[in-house]
C-alpha cells in the first residue's frame, strides 16, 4: 500500500471524485436515497431442504437493482438481482449451516439502503439448553439433565445423543441415544475428569453440540487469562484470570502462577486472581496459572504469549490496517481480508465499491460487508473496465481507503495485432502478443483511437533478460515522427525500481518524475500484470495488483523536473525495450 486516503462521507459527497480512479457516485440529497426492502425472509425448499428462497417486498422509486447478501462460514456472498425481481433462489451447502441474509436497494449510482439481518436457522436442531452433569456422593455415577433446544429444526426432535469421554486417555465410557432430556452414566473413576456432550437429533441429523466438563477432586482449569505490559514500565506485566467454575472436592486455597522469558521457569504462589511479574520488555515472555485445593492442583492453563514492546507495536500496526486482496474471474469478484470484519476497532466495517474506471457511465455498486466475514464475493460484474475499492469505515463513519484494484472483465478493450504500429526497431506481433526479441532500441505504439488522453490499460509483461522495458502512455508523434509522452519503466538497473520518465521530441528526461522500489522478493524475469490509469492530471499504477504509483499532479511533477518538458497530450500506449532486453507483452487492453 503506497498511500492511505481518509475522507469523511461529507467530504466524499462534496468531492464526488477520487484521484486516478474514476468517479465514485454518491447521493446528492439524503432525502433521495432509496429505502431498504421490507419483509425480507427466507424459506427452505420442501423438495430440497438445504436450498432456500430469499424474498422481499418491492421498493418504489429510482431503483436499478437489489443486492442480496448471504453470509455463512466467514464468507459474504453478494448477488445482484434485477429491479423487477423480489426473490432469489439460493443453493445451500448443507443442513447444519446458519445463514445471515440482507437485501439492499441500489440506484444507478450504487446508492441505497440495507435491510435488517434475517437469520435462516439450520434444518437440524440447535443446542440443548441448561446442560448439567453432576456426580453422586461417591463420584462414580453421573446424572445429566437438560432442556430442549430453542430451535427444533425443520422437523420435530426424534432423540438426543449422549457421549461421555474420559479426558485422560480419550476413552468413550458412554455412547447412548435417549428419548427424554436426562441420562445416567455409572462406573466413573473419582480421580478422573470427563467431558459430557449432548446433541439433539431430528430427521435431518444432529445440531450443535452442548458440552459440560465433569471435574474430579481437583479444581478445573482457570479461564480468562490476560497479560498487559505497563504503559510506563513495560518490563512489568499485569496478569489477571478467572477462578474455575468447578473447584473439585474442596475450595480453592491458592494459585500457582508461572512465568518466564523463552519458557515457563519461575513459580509464584498467590491467593488472588491477579499478579504482577517482571518480564524483559525486549523479549517475548510467557505466563500460565493453575488453581489448587487440599487434594492438589488442577491443569495448567495454556501458556499465554506476552509480546515484546516492539512486537506489540508491529502487531497493532497490522491490525489497524487489515490486509486486503481483490481478485476477479470473469466478473466474479472476491475480496479477502487478513482478519474478520469487525475484529478491529479501527475499521469495524468494510465498504466495497465497484465503479467505472473512466467516466461516470456504467455499472456502479456499493456494499458494506457483514460482520464476521473474511471473504466477500460479488456476482456478477458485467463486461467492462472497473475499479474495485475497499475502504475501512470507522465507528464515526470516517472512510479510509485500504485497497483498490482495476479489473478488466471478459477481455474488455483487448487490442488486436492490427492495432499496433512499429515506430522503431522491430517487433513480432501476432494475436494478442507483442514480442520485442532483438537487441537495440525497439518501440511499438497502439493505433486504436481514443477520444481523449484519459486512458486505462493493462498488459502481462515478461522481461526475459537484460536492462528492463518501458510502457508508453499519453504518447504521440510530432511531424518529424519524434515521440512525446511518458513511460512507466521496469528497470532492474535503476536500483531495482519502477520509474516514470517524461519524453519530448524523442528524448527522455534523465530525472524520473516518480520512482518506486521493487517489493521484497520480487521476481525480475517473470510475468507481471501491469495496470495504468491516467485521468486528468493524475496517474495510478499497479503491478500484480499492488499499488506502485499514485501521482496526484502530473503537471506539478513535470514542473518540478529539471527538464521542464511540456505535458504530453497523446492518446496512444505502447512498449519500449533497449540494449539487450528482450521482452514480451500479452493480452493488452486499452480504454
Amino acid at each position: 500500500m503506497r498511500s492511505i486516503r481518509t475522507l469523511t462521507r461529507a467530504a466524499l459527497l462534496t468531492l464526488g471524485l477520487l484521484v486516478a480512479g474514476g468517479a465514485v457516485p454518491m447521493p446528492a440529497n439524503a432525502g433521495t436515497v432509496l429505502p431498504a426492502p421490507a419483509g425480507v425472509t427466507a424459506t427452505r425448499v420442501p423438495a430440497s431442504v438445504k436450498d432456500f428462497v430469499v424474498s422481499w417486498k418491492p421498493v418504489v422509486g429510482a431503483l436499478d437493482h437489489y443486492n442480496v447478501s448471504v453470509f455463512y462460514a466467514g464468507q459474504d456472498h453478494i448477488t445482484t438481482v434485477a429491479a423487477n425481481t423480489t426473490q432469489l433462489a439460493v443453493t445451500g451447502v448443507d443442513f447444519v449451516t446458519q445463514y445471515r441474509i440482507t437485501v439492499s436497494t441500489r440506484d444507478v449510482a450504487g446508492v441505497g439502503t440495507t435491510s435488517p439481518v434475517f437469520v435462516l436457522e439450520p434444518a437440524v436442531p440447535g443446542p440443548v439448553r441448561a446442560l448439567t452433569a453432576v456426580r453422586d456422593a461417591a463420584a462414580t455415577t453421573l446424572t445429566m439433565a437438560w432442556t430442549a433446544p430453542t430451535w427444533l429444526g425443520h422437523q420435530p426432535l426424534t432423540s438426543y445423543d449422549v457421549l461421555v469421554t474420559r479426558l485422560a486417555d480419550g476413552v468413550v465410557v458412554s455412547n447412548q441415544s435417549v428419548a427424554t432430556p436426562t441420562a445416567t452414566v455409572p462406573g466413573l473413576d473419582p480421580t478422573k475428569q470427563y467431558s459430557a456432550k449432548v446433541t439433539a437429533r431430528n430427521a435431518f441429523g444432529t445440531g450443535t453440540v452442548a458440552t459440560a466438563l465433569v471435574g474430579n477432586d481437583r479444581p478445573a482449569t482457570s479461564t480468562g487469562l490476560v497479560a498487559t505490559r505497563d504503559d510506563k514500565s513495560p518490563s512489568v506485566v499485569h496478569v489477571t484470570w478467572k477462578a474455575p467454575a468447578q473447584v473439585g472436592s474442596g475450595p480453592i486455597t491458592y494459585y500457582q502462577f508461572m512465568s518466564g522469558v523463552g519458557m515457563l521457569k519461575d513459580t509464584l504462589t498467590v491467593t488472588t486472581t491477579s499478579a504482577d511479574v517482571a518480564l524483559d520488555s525486549t523479549r517475548t515472555g510467557y505466563v500460565a496459572v493453575r488453581a489448587c485445593n487440599d487434594a492438589g492442583c488442577g491443569l495448567l492453563t495454556p501458556a499465554l504469549t506476552v509480546l515484546s514492546s516492539a512486537a506489540q507495536a508491529a502487531a497493532a500496526a497490522v491490525t489497524s490496517n487489515p490486509f486486503v486482496m481483490v481478485s476477479n474471474t470473469g466478473g466474479f469478484v472476491t475480496v479477502e481480508t487478513r482478519g474478520y470484519i469487525g475484529a478491529t476497532s479501527v475499521y469495524p466495517r468494510l465498504v466495497f465499491r465497484v465503479f467505472p474506471t473512466m467516466g461516470n457511465a456504467g455499472y456502479t455498486d456499493t456494499q458494506i460487508g457483514q460482520n464476521g466475514a473474511r471473504i466477500i464475493t460479488y456476482t456478477t460484474v458485467p463486461t467492462g473496465t472497473y475499479t474495485v475499492m475497499v475502504s475501512g469505515l470507522s465507528a464515526t463513519n470516517v472512510e479510509t481507503e485500504i485497497a483498490r484494484k482495476v479489473i478488466i472483465v471478459n477481455g474488455d478493450g483487448m487490442l488486436t495485432a492490427q492495432q499496433w504500429e512499429v515506430i522503431k526497431g522491430s517487433a513480432k506481433i501476432s494475436g494478442s502478443v507483442v514480442d520485442l526479441p532483438v537487441a537495440g532500441e525497439n518501440r511499438v505504439l497502439s493505433t486504436k483511437p481514443l477520444a481523449s488522453p484519459d486512458m486505462v490499460f493493462s498488459t502481462d509483461a515478461t522481461l526475459k533478460t537484460g536492462s528492463g522495458y518501458g510502457v508508453w502512455f499519453r504518447a504521440g508523434l510530432d511531424d518529424l515522427k519524434r515521440i512525446n509522452g511518458f513511460t512507466f519503466q521496469y528497470d532492474p538497473l535503476y536500483g531495482n525500481a519502477f520509474i516514470i520518465r517524461h519524453w519530448y521530441q524523442g528524448t527522455e528526461c534523465s530525472t524520473p518524475i516518480a520512482k518506486s522500489a521493487f517489493p521484497a522478493g520480487f521476481a525480475i524475469n517473470a510475468k507481471h500484470r501491469l495496470i495504468v490509469v491516467v485521468q486528468g492530471d493524475t496517474i495510478w499504477a499497479s503491478v500484480d495488483g499492488v499499488e506502485m504509483f499514485r501521482v496526484a499532479s502530473l503537471k506539478a511533477a513535470a514542473a518540478a523536473s529539471p527538464c521542464k518538458y511540456p505535458l504530453p497530450t497523446g492518446t496512444r500506449i505502447g512498449f519500449r525495450t533497449w540494449n539487450t532486453s528482450p521482452a514480451t507483452f500479452e493480452n493488452t487492453t486499452l480504454r
